[in-house]
């Protein structure tokens, strides 16, 4: 089992900023703390992929 707020911090955010449907992460300057703090995006969350994921597969 995976915490769902690893998850979505190392998979989901970088996979939706991959293909431009959020922002990636801001570049970090030389120095600066790490953050994994992804813009606000509760349409493309991952609780919308599991309902269409329903939706889908109830349509079968």
């Amino acid at each position: 089992m995976i915490n769902r707020t690893t998850w979505n911090a190392k998979a989901w955010k970088p996979a939706l900023a991959e293909v431009a449907v959020i922002a990636p992460l801001p570049e970090r300057q030389p120095g600066e703390k790490p953050s994994r703090v992804w813009e606000p995006s509760p349409e493309n969350g991952f609780h919308v992929l599991r309902h269409t994921y329903a939706s889908v597969m109830r349509s079968r």
